[in-house]
């Protein structure tokens, strides 16, 4: 790899991690700016931005709208009720 600047970080006008990643197309085109990108960053800037991509996939695919609360009580089960209903004793 190339010696690295360490000042200002270097714009190559790609996307920017931080934002949200929509789809798997626009997750290829911001790995390969990613690495396009590669001889211009340190292994742990490398590490991170490939961290940070898990993150945005991760969350994209388990974030959803929060279920409706439950329309009975909202009192919990007692400790017998819990055993009976699991069979424990």
């Amino acid at each position: 790899m190339a010696p690295v600047d360490h000042g200002a970080p270097v714009d190559h006008g790609t996307r920017s991690v931080s934002r949200p990643i929509a789809s798997l197309l626009d997750l290829a085109a911001a790995l390969h700016a990613l690495a396009d990108r590669l001889d211009a960053l340190e292994p742990a800037q490398v590490i991170g931005e490939l961290e940070a991509f898990k993150f945005q996939v991760w969350t994209t695919a388990t974030n959803h709208h929060p279920t409706p609360a439950p329309t009975g009580s909202s009192r919990g089960l007692a400790v017998t009720a819990v055993q009976e209903r699991s069979g424990m004793s």
